[in-house]
């Protein structure tokens, strides 16, 4: 009796106790196992050297074409997708490409993976590209297995292995309504390595080819070509210029104010600004864009100089000098706002480069037009000109002295009172062959 109670009591306790539940550290240990497990990493094999095997295809294939081929071990024939695009010379070699596709005719799941995924990778217009296309097109038709990104592939077919791929990947995103392309990539398999896979990279340049056509879509354009990782890139920052080459000339021939300042974010960011010494990306961009953009820093550099100098001065002749200055904006080549440290303490937007003069409370304004440096000063400074060949004054720079700016040799100077902008037209007229745009004149 007294050992029944004795484990009645036990039972009881162990009935009553307060449960253990797992710790936070261990759930996530246990969920990353189970991913890892699920999880279909697709990687070249590390115990394969590539060089070799690729000599050793040659060698074999040249001696006893197909029979050669047999001859190799299972774990090299698991690594052939992945020379399949080296240095080109299997993927352009028809005959050697059939051979070796003859190899894995049926192909098990893991081979028709990693021939999938390779071809997104390193996808492109080839007849060789084409043959391995229609070789997965083939066996992912026939394909009944649990392979999970296999049956996900096989279910965007249209999208992804077809000869029109790229087309119907392209239109699919840029129709969707809710405009979030990476949802789109997300469901055709391509993230991770394939996010940035050629690809991914020709249905951007298709897009692109039909926002040029259609500035209405440019939003999904861009939010198609920024890193899915990182919101300081972009996935393919080669194609940059080419994008600022065909949608800039667009943008300026449609006069779309708002579209024009979403481009002017977007390549200052991932194309940085074409006065910096180290935006090397924009002599790759056609000279019709460059100038039409260099146009627009123009004008945001006029309207961003003026409107910070007339918040840190109690004069009122700013609006008559901006005026007279936006009436030569298709003559002006070149801008740089140089802030001194009392402006400085007045700006609220990051997004607008400017330089910083370091022993200054005044501002500067730099114009360069047809060889020649304007230097416009704020408070009651005057403008002073110079001669480029004689002053070359460089633009874009972070930081400046007063000293600098204040060459003891100039050509005219200008001060801000009277009639002092009809004198200073008439300097430009004479010496630079030029006339305002519009009239000047405020009532």
């Amino acid at each position: 009796m007294k050992e029944y109670l004795k484990k009645f009591r036990l039972q009881l306790k162990i009935i009553f106790q307060e449960p253990k539940f797992p710790t936070f550290t261990y759930l996530r240990k246990e969920v990353e196992k189970i991913e890892q497990k699920f999880k279909e990493k697709i990687a070249p094999p590390e115990f394969c050297d590539f060089e070799r095997l690729l000599s050793k295809v040659y060698i074999l294939w040249n001696t006893e074409r197909r029979q050669g081929l047999k001859r190799l071990s299972y774990k090299e024939k698991k690594c052939l997708p992945w020379i399949l695009y080296k240095e080109n010379k299997i993927i352009n070699n028809i005959k050697l490409l059939k051979d070796i596709l003859e190899l894995f005719t049926p192909p098990r799941p893991s081979h028709l993976s990693t021939l999938g995924h390779v071809y997104l990778k390193h996808f492109n217009f080839s007849q060789g590209n084409e043959v391995l296309r229609e070789f997965i097109f083939h066996y992912l038709n026939l394909y009944q297995g649990k392979k999970k990104r296999l049956q996900q592939w096989k279910s965007k077919i249209n999208f992804l292995f077809t000869k029109s791929a790229i087309l119907n990947t392209g239109i699919w995103i840029l129709t969707q309504k809710e405009n979030n392309p990476e949802v789109c990539l997300e469901e055709l398999g391509l993230t991770g390595e394939l996010a940035t896979s050629n690809f991914v990279k020709e249905v951007i340049l298709f897009c692109l080819k039909k926002t040029a056509e259609d500035l209405k879509i440019l939003p999904i354009l861009l939010k198609l070509v920024k890193s899915p990782v990182s919101f300081t890139s972009v996935r393919f920052p080669e194609i940059l210029p080419e994008m600022a080459t065909k949608l800039i000339p667009e943008v300026e021939k449609r006069g779309n104010k708002e579209i024009r300042e979403t481009l002017v974010k977007f390549f200052l960011r991932y194309l940085k600004d074409p006065r910096f010494p180290d935006a090397i990306q924009w002599r790759k961009v056609s000279e019709k864009a460059r100038k039409i953009f260099m146009q627009w820093l123009v004008q945001k550099d006029i309207e961003f100089f003026f409107e910070v100098v007339e918040r840190t001065t109690k004069k009122s002749n700013w609006y008559y000098r901006r005026k007279f200055w936006e009436n030569y904006l298709p003559y002006i080549e070149e801008t740089w706002v140089i802030l001194g440290s009392k402006a400085r303490q007045w700006i609220t937007e990051k997004e607008h480069n400017f330089g910083h003069l370091l022993d200054e409370n005044q501002s500067v304004f730099l114009i360069k037009m047809r060889g020649y440096i304007f230097i416009e000063w704020s408070e009651l400074g005057a403008c002073r000109v110079y001669e480029e060949t004689t002053f070359p004054l460089e633009f874009g720079k972070k930081r400046y002295t007063a000293s600098s700016l204040r060459p003891k040799v100039y050509l005219y100077r200008q001060i801000h009172q009277g009639n002092w902008q009809k004198r200073l037209e008439d300097w430009i007229f004479f010496n630079l062959g030029i006339k305002p745009a519009k009239s000047y004149f405020v009532e």
